[in-house]
């Protein structure tokens, strides 16, 4: 929930090996606030999800201010 409205609700999925997905939204609060969420940056309000264990996930946020906070020449 943002400001108590629901970005997204019974959201449920399951991948398999070579399988490729897509997400789209309408609303990119929703999608940063999924990665957040699947990259355990942030706590969902409610639900679980579990990675498998040869599972090697990245994540580039739409706001990457944090990554470049030292000066670079």
């Amino acid at each position: 929930k943002l400001e108590g409205e629901y970005l997204f609700k019974d959201l449920t999925f399951n991948l398999e090996k070579g399988d490729k997905v897509i997400i789209h939204s309408k609303d990119s609060r929703a999608m940063t606030a999924l990665f957040e969420i699947l990259n355990e940056r942030i706590q969902p309000d409610s639900g679980t999800f579990k990675w498998g264990q040869t599972i090697t996930h990245a994540y580039l946020p739409m706001d990457n201010s944090d990554y470049f906070e030292k000066e670079v020449t």
